[in-house]
């Protein structure tokens, strides 16, 4: 299973994760990685990121692979990590230039947040010697079009605003940057499902309420019964309108968390979600934050969606009523009780329940998968849907219900749901439970109170010991539309069919007797009751304890209150309190104890959690003997644990968790638990050893030694493991080699070596029948054994960076093969049989030395992707018969020496992305094929480039001219000056190295174009008239530009960024760009003075630097969007902002360097920041002096005590880190 080119890309949990990552860190290892990056690493793993952690020094080649290359074109944020010695790293280099094209490809999905580690950002920009000499000796080995490449990376990344560290101390500087990731990371839209049914006229009718364009403060009370679609809706309109907002919000489910959590937790995320993470800790009490909303709030723009609220009293407390919205703020607010505001302004919106067409409609998906039903059920269907009152929910259960049943059933349902009023949703819903069997029904419930949006894996194991079958159970309850599966193998459930599990769950008790109830998912209702002393048969499933996530957020309130963190931690429980508890069998336990004698209790356990689990264990004769899971995930406990020896009669556990105790040496005696068949030791860093009673588990079938970073070998006995099928040992560095037992397992289907320094395959390999993936990424392995042709069933082959020189011949008879991956290694061709594989999907040579394709490879009828890029030993190109791939989606030649290609390219029907930038030696490009979305190419030798008008789906273009010479072919012959060849279906255009051409306008065919960058070219003047869809406009290094044409016809453009033009006087048009929202002038220096900016009411961010005969900058008074301004080396800059008249807010970020001409810090208490560089270090220090000795509480070995005296928490290192984030907000 691939996950990653990270030797720590799986960072959490016992499965592999996909590579869909958050955080990508790039970064030269021997300058950073044992301090700096390591402590960012791991705080991110803590902050629950997902973050790609890249070993350079395992980088055998000298390109991106697909694999690395798809790592980072899946991460969000890139945060590149600048050192002195950086700049000497190729591939650091390499893969800035990557992040820097996949942010210009896709700008409003990925954003670059450089760190100056010990550099200055100047150093970046080339201003300094210390890169710029470590540039020129690449030059040698890579050329000077990959040179100037990187240094187009650094210079661009140079300007983004980022974090410089100097004199900081680590953490404190960590902390501050995980917390701008996060909320970086947190997206507007919300989610809702493809082709919703009858919503379209209902969110126009919102929109129309809502008035947007007006400056009216608007309400929108969306009301209507459960499962009716009123979250959807706001959904939909929320995604539709957030973008025209600077400020805004979606919080969902406040009934449900004001319960669970308090409303104080709503109003920070509210906060949160608006200004950022910041806001969390300056609320101490529900009072404080209705203060603080009111007062952030006031006056300023918004646009807010409070979804499903319950009563007037969340209102109160969410400041909704108290606060004097900015004009134009815009509310919706959703809910069942339509009573509960009544204010000035207040537009109500009932929810429409479905027509008649559209219930059938939706209600034939489910019940025949169509979008009709058949003739022989359509008097039948319209009878059942009539029953409905056209819910939506109802549509969707009770047509799952009648999926494939017969006309009996139907009648009987239909009968049924006659007698049912409308309104009575659910019961309407209840009927599809009434007709689960008792086992289906307990899954359900104990989903609905202890497992939405938990992986379904370990709580399977717990119901197939009750006999509740779930494989068949589970695959009903999914057919029956009462939950779903998601691709993260988790559970989803609709809020409606969770509240109906709760409600049979808490049946006629409420709250009046909890302990009648069959299971309690509340910690504090939990805690109660297991301290009351009656009997409490009913209970099966009991949580004591927040998720660690849900813990972090809860930290500071236990701090407050000085009460031994209860509420996050479960505290301690007694073996008498657990006597009153016969019948549970599901029991949930975060930074809790067990004290007591348990000797004949626990009986029914099944499934135990107990995360963050002490070293010390009070508990005596704990004997669960029913135990099938135990999760001891993120825990202090080492192999000398007094638990291990008591769940010694725990005979039949199946599942064994142990992911991230990283205080584990050694893993304790397996011997008693033989029917173990999940062992996961995923991120046990101090993992040396594997006990050698491993052996016995011969049930095991997935052992996950993900990030053992520490372990050296695996003991003789897993030859023993006849069932295994699932071995994963990526990123275990130590791992030198496989014992010689592995050659007895038969059973693998998949197996992940990746970053171990293993250094040989054996032979045996060939034994594995059944074997699907096998990862090799990053070893020390020189050959692959001929035996390996003997793996019929292996889908996947990742051969990249290992040091083999060949495949061998047998790799033909892989006829189950789809992905083949031997970038950067040094095989040099590709054996004919390779044409036998005819399942092959994929194929990846990128970076190695392969002279020729095999001219068998256009065999690979099913071949979807063909990876060729930086192949520079590609001499004999692509074969003629490459038109026979006809599936061929992907084809990328980028930086390769390939002198033509073939005519017969055009043939190919479906493919999409053509690469061919950089190829050197390539002089013409024919006719391609009209199916193309994304084109690059150019290079020097280029000479003529057929027509491109016939490309009508062509969406992506990068079009390097260097000196000009291209010319490219219409039928009038060959045009330049109008760039009239474009196809007019483009969205995103990149031009640079255009340099005989002096002028540059655009044909009023580009109607859909919304991105264009124009890079060093020789024009002087733009004419942007008929680019009207534009919306972001990048001008870099064009020499001899003297101004725009048409800049005021852009009415969409949010981002305008101007680097380097030397010539340029003035932006003419600047200040009627009204949708305008990010601007960035650098380096412009004959510049005097800008147009009035007061009219782009929606500007965020302002950036001007290297302006030297700017004298002034008007209008910045009456934004009020504003929240980031930067002025750097502007000597002439005399003024820009009236601060005691402005509107701009103060939390906007303001910082000035390198302006003498500035009155010294006339914006003390009125923005963010004020730095003049000569007086940073000074500042930097007195901060530092102040600081000292104030801290609110003592660190010393693994106690934190707090200074009162009143308490003392043992905590060891992992609690530390999850409450360090507070620690230094917190006062007594």
């Amino acid at each position: 299973m691939d996950m990653g080119k990270s030797s720590k890309a799986e960072i959490r949990g016992g499965e592999p994760l996909a590579t869909d990552y958050e955080v990508f860190l790039n970064f030269r290892g021997p300058d950073t990685r044992q301090g700096f990056t390591d402590c960012l690493y791991h705080g991110m793993l803590d902050a629950n990121i997902c973050v790609f952690f890249d070993e350079e020094e395992l980088h055998i080649g000298k390109e991106i692979g697909n694999e690395l290359s798809t790592a980072i074109e899946k991460s969000k944020i890139y945060i590149p990590i600048f050192s002195k010695g950086y700049a000497s790293s190729a591939w650091c280099l390499h893969e800035l230039a990557h992040m820097v094209e996949c942010k210009k490809s896709k700008p409003s999905e990925k954003e670059i947040l450089p760190i100056f580690y010990d550099v200055e950002p100047h150093d970046v920009k080339l201003k300094s010697e210390l890169y710029v000499s470590a540039l020129m000796k690449h030059e040698d080995m890579f050329g000077r079009q990959r040179r100037l490449k990187w240094e187009d990376a650094l210079r661009s990344v140079a300007q983004i605003k980022g974090w410089e560290l100097k004199n900081q101390g680590y953490w404190k500087f960590i902390k501050s940057v995980i917390q701008e990731i996060v909320m970086k990371l947190k997206t507007k839209d919300k989610y809702v499902a493809e082709h919703i049914v009858g919503m379209d006229e209902q969110v126009e009718a919102v929109v129309e309420l809502l008035d947007v364009d007006s400056k009216v403060m608007r309400f929108v009370l969306i009301h209507g019964m459960g499962g009716i679609g009123k979250t959807t809706l706001a959904k939909v309109a929320f995604n539709k309108l957030n973008s025209l907002f600077s400020h805004c919000c979606f919080l969902g489910n406040v009934q449900e968390l004001s319960l669970s959590f308090g409303l104080m937790t709503l109003q920070k995320q509210l906060l949160s979600d608006i200004f950022g993470s910041g806001f969390r800790d300056v609320i101490n009490d529900v009072d404080d934050g209705i203060k603080m909303i009111a007062q952030r709030l006031s006056n300023k723009k918004v646009f807010i969606v409070l979804d499903d609220v319950g009563n007037e009293e969340q209102l109160e407390k969410l400041a909704i009523k108290h606060i004097s919205f900015g004009l134009g703020s815009k509310i919706i607010i959703t809910t069942r009780n339509k009573s509960i505001l009544k204010a000035y302004q207040t537009l109500e919106y009932e929810v429409k329940p479905l027509d008649s067409v559209q219930s059938l409609e939706l209600f034939s998906r489910r019940a025949f998968k169509r979008n009709f039903p058949p003739d022989d059920y359509v008097n039948l269907s319209r009878q059942v849907v009539s029953t409905t009152g056209g819910l939506p929910l109802a549509l969707e259960v009770i047509g799952s219900l009648l999926h494939r049943q017969n006309k009996a059933l139907w009648i009987d349902v239909l009968n049924h749901q006659k007698e049912i009023p409308y309104e009575k949703v659910q019961d309407k819903l209840k009927i599809s439970y009434n007709v689960l069997s008792h086992e289906q029904k307990q899954i359900f419930l104990d989903i609905a109170c202890m497992f939405v949006d938990k992986d379904k894996t370990n709580a399977s194991y717990m119901w197939k010991d009750c006999r509740f079958f779930p494989e068949y159970s589970i695959q009903v309850l999914v057919c029956m539309s009462l939950i779903k599966i998601t691709d993260d193998n988790k559970f989803w459930m609709h809020d409606q069919l969770r509240d109906l599990g709760r409600k049979i769950v808490c049946g006629d008790t409420g709250l009046i007797n909890l302990g009648r109830q069959s299971r309690l998912s509340c910690p504090d209702m939990a805690k109660n009751i297991i301290r009351t002393k009656e009997r409490k048969e009913a209970i099966v499933a009991l949580c004591l304890g927040r998720d660690e996530l849900e813990a972090i957020q809860a930290v500071p309130l236990a701090l407050e209150s000085i009460c031994c963190l209860d509420g996050i931690a479960s505290g301690t429980y007694t073996s008498k309190e657990f006597s009153r508890l016969p019948n549970i069998r599901f029991l949930k336990l975060i930074w809790g104890q067990l004290d007591g004698d348990f000797e004949n209790q626990l009986s029914e356990l099944r499934y135990m959690t107990w995360h963050l689990c002490p070293r010390e264990l009070l508990a005596i004769n704990f004997c669960p003997s029913n135990l099938v899971v135990l999760d001891l995930s993120n825990s202090f406990i080492t192999e000398d644990w007094a638990g291990w020896s008591q769940i010694k009669v725990a005979k039949k556990l199946k599942v064994l968790d142990l992911t991230g105790c990283e205080e584990m040496t050694k893993t304790p005696d397996f011997s008693h638990h033989t029917s173990l068949e999940r062992l996961i030791l995923n991120g046990c860093s101090n993992l040396i050893e594997v006990d050698g009673s491993l052996e016995r588990l011969k049930c095991l079938i997935y052992f996950n030694a993900n990030g053992c970073t520490s372990l050296r070998e695996l003991p003789e006995g897993i030859g023993g493991l006849e069932k295994l099928e699932y071995l994963y040992l990526r990123n275990c560095k130590e791992l030198r080699k496989l014992p010689k037992s592995f050659a007895r397992v038969a059973s693998l289907i998949e197996l992940d070596l990746s970053y171990t320094t293993i250094t040989r395959l054996p032979n045996s390999i060939g034994n594995q029948k059944h074997m699907s993936l096998l990862q090799l990424r990053c070893t020390e392995i020189e050959e692959i054994p001929s035996s390996i042709g003997n793996l019929q069933e292996l889908k996947s082959l990742v051969l990249s960076y290992t040091k083999i020189r060949e495949l061998p011949i047998s790799i033909g008879n892989l006829e189950s093969l789809q992905e083949l991956d031997v970038s950067g290694t040094q095989c040099r061709r590709l054996p004919e049989s390779i044409g036998d594989l005819r399942k092959l999907k994929v194929i990846n040579i990128s970076e190695s030395l392969i002279r020729e394709l095999p001219r068998s490879i256009v065999e690979l009828k099913e071949l979807e992707e063909l990876h060729v890029e930086a192949c520079q030993s590609l001499q004999w190109g692509i074969p003629e018969g490459i038109w026979e791939l006809s599936l061929l989606r992907v084809l990328n030649l980028e930086l390769t020496r390939l002198r033509n290609i073939p005519k017969t390219i055009k043939l190919l029907p479906r493919l999409e992305r053509l690469g061919l930038y950089g190829c050197s030696e390539l002089e013409v490009l024919c006719e391609l094929p009209t199916s193309l979305i994304s084109l690059s190419f150019g290079s020097s030798s280029l000479r003529w480039v057929e027509n491109l008008l016939s490309l009508t789906k062509l969406a992506n273009l990068s079009y390097c001219g260097h000196d000009g010479s291209c010319s490219l072919y219409l039928q009038d012959g060959p045009c330049r000056q109008s760039l009239a060849f474009l196809p007019p279906s483009l969205s995103t255009l990149t031009l640079h190295d255009h340099e005989s051409i002096t002028s540059l306008s655009f044909h009023c065919n580009l109607r859909n174009l919304t991105r264009l960058r124009i890079y060093q070219c020789h024009w002087k003047e733009v004419q942007l008239n008929g680019l009207e869809q534009l919306i972001e406009f990048e001008v870099r290094r064009l020499e001899f530009l003297e101004g725009f044409a048409g800049l005021s016809s852009l009415k969409r453009l949010k981002l305008l960024s101007l680097y380097e033009c030397p010539n340029l006087t003035a932006i003419q048009g600047l200040a009627s760009v009204e949708s305008l929202e990010q601007l960035a002038i650098t380096y412009c220096p004959k510049i005097e003075s800008l147009d009035d900016l007061s009219a782009l009411k929606r500007l965020k961010s302002l950036s001007i630097r290297g302006c030297e005969e700017l004298l002034a900058v008007k209008g910045l008074d009456e934004l009020e969007t504003l929240k980031y301004l930067k002025f750097t080396d502007c000597r002439s800059l005399k003024s820009f902002l009236n601060v005691f008249n402005s509107k701009v807010p103060e939390e906007c970020f303001l910082k000035i360097c390198g302006c003498p001409n500035l009155e010294e810090n006339p914006f003390e208490g009125r923005v963010t920041t004020y730095e003049e560089c000569e007086v940073q270090e000074k500042r930097r220090k007195e901060k530092k002096e102040s600081e000292t000795g104030n801290s609110s509480a003592t660190r010393f070995n693994s106690s934190l005590y707090i200074n009162d005296g009143m308490v003392e928490f043992q905590l060891t290192r992992l609690v530390r880190r999850l409450i360090d984030k507070y620690l230094s907000n917190w006062t007594p």
